[in-house]
């Protein structure tokens, strides 16, 4: 027999069970309403408000309607010029606000659950199509990407005091141009996984769908910006990973989602290894809304073409496993880089004394990558102080360095666009009288020692190289 009280509580599940199936047709109802059915429209662009307080979803060329709360935020379409809001699809959550940026770089606006605004003095990029973004220490950056017939594999980074995307430089061995890439960071390091069948950065538009397809796993340390070659992912997982397209990550515990037509996959980093589940209807086609520790929030179209939210438990997933293996053995270079650097130290036994002789007669400034050793006429100079022996080693390692760089280098976080630049000019006119003291050049004979440079991507970008009379490389 049910008493009142218990009569109380089923009333009040069953109030729950109707009020979450409501919330859920609310979305689905709301995006009808909104952009159409997606027979028209497709999946539109749906960014996740910070804290899960809900999402802004591009309604038409030039405006976003936020949900739950049904709020319209128009953008200026002055600043849009041909491009449309569903472009914005590059986000960054960070503290209490949602960054979003154009698909192909470039423009930015913020949004804080009030106000929708550009935050960019910047322009189109179009350079960066499906590059990954990922945010460090409150700063916002994009890697790699495709635009104006080329892919790409470097960085920019948003400087919100300069309010441009300028070239992070690193170092290292970088990803290879490829058409599938996805990352992730864990902690200070920047985790990627890349399609390497690529042998330049030119689209061939004439590849066979049959041809095999090799991934290799990067990852890039946030503190040195150094890349390293982890390892290459084994063939057979290779094949079910062709063509993935990047889903989303979950934060607590770092696993990197991909959907491929394949299959859905969940990679580990930390433990080296990736999960394999089916994904039949509706899991093949969804767009991943947002995940936890519990399972995930998705979005698909239906058979009639209307808009379904899903959601799949951790537990309900797990049935649809199909394998977990190692996501990546060690690369074959790696092992022979290592192995020669070990041969390395034996023969420089041998060699050291040759060396020396040599740097004797060397009347260059010779600067010694391995070790970050600088000489002139074999002895070490000291009259560099570590900025400046940093600018030098960065020349050393990629040949040149970018303006931004340097200013990276001498200034503090928190110094304003102006002081950069005189910490910059500042460190690079010492740099050229400390230069031209070793080589006792004065003012009249003193040739330049830095040959300045515009960037082939962006001719506003300022690069210098070393004048290779005056150095050299080992």
């Amino acid at each position: 027999m049910m008493t009142g009280r218990n009569t109380t509580i089923l009333s009040l599940i069953l109030l729950l069970n109707v009020s979450i199936t409501r919330a859920q047709l609310d979305l689905e109802e709301f995006l009808v309403q909104q952009i159409g059915r997606c027979e028209t429209n497709g999946l539109p662009t749906i960014l996740p408000l910070p804290k899960s307080e809900g999402y802004l979803i591009s309604s038409n060329d030039s405006t976003f309607v936020s949900f739950p709360d049904n709020q319209t935020y128009t953008m200026n379409k002055a600043d849009l010029l041909n491009e449309r809001s569903k472009d914005f699809d590059l986000f960054f959550n960070y503290q209490d606000t949602l960054y979003m940026a154009h698909g192909g770089g470039g423009v930015v606006y913020s949004f804080d659950g009030n106000t929708l605004k550009r935050i960019d003095e910047s322009f189109f990029h179009h350079n960066q199509y499906g590059a990954i973004p990922f945010e460090y220490q409150g700063n916002f950056y994009l890697f790699g990407g495709s635009g104006l017939f080329s892919r790409k594999n470097f960085i920019t980074r948003f400087d919100r005091s300069a309010r441009e995307w300028l070239l992070q430089t690193t170092t290292g061995q970088r990803p290879s141009f490829g058409k599938s890439m996805a990352g992730i960071v864990i902690d200070n390091g920047f985790y990627v996984i890349a399609e390497s069948n690529q042998e330049s950065e030119t689209d061939d538009q004439n590849l066979s769908d049959e041809k095999d397809v090799t991934f290799s796993i990067y990852r890039l340390n946030l503190t040195t910006w150094a890349w390293t070659l982890q390892g290459s992912v084994p063939k057979v997982i290779a094949k079910d990973l062709k063509e993935f397209k990047f889903s989303l990550f979950e934060a607590s515990t770092y696993l990197l989602y991909l959907n491929s037509k394949n299959g859905l996959f969940a990679l580990d980093f930390i433990t080296n290894s990736i999960t394999k589940y089916t994904n039949d209807y509706p899991l093949k086609g969804m767009k991943i809304l947002a995940l936890d520790d519990q399972g995930i929030d998705y979005l698909y179209c239906d058979s009639n073409q209307f808009y379904r939210k899903g959601n799949i438990s951790n537990q309900e997933l797990s049935k649809h496993k199909i394998y977990t293996k190692e996501l990546y053995q060690a690369n074959l270079k790696v092992y022979y880089n290592t192995l020669l650097q070990v041969i390395g130290v034996l023969a420089f036994v041998s060699l050291v004394l040759i060396l020396i002789n040599e740097l004797k007669f060397e009347r260059r400034i010779v600067i010694r990558l391995k070790g970050g050793s600088i000489f002139y006429r074999s002895k070490t100079i000291r009259v560099f102080d570590q900025n400046e022996q940093l600018v030098l080693l960065n020349l050393g390692y990629e040949d040149q360095i970018s303006f931004s760089a340097i200013e990276d280098i001498v200034a503090f976080k928190n110094d304003s666009q102006s002081v950069r630049i005189k910490k910059r000019d500042r460190c690079l006119r010492i740099l050229n009288e400390k230069i031209a003291t070793i080589f006792n050049h004065n003012s009249e004979e003193r040739d330049d020692y830095f040959i300045i440079e515009s960037g082939s991507d962006d001719k506003r970008s300022k690069f210098i190289r070393m004048n290779m009379d005056y150095f050299k490389v080992m």
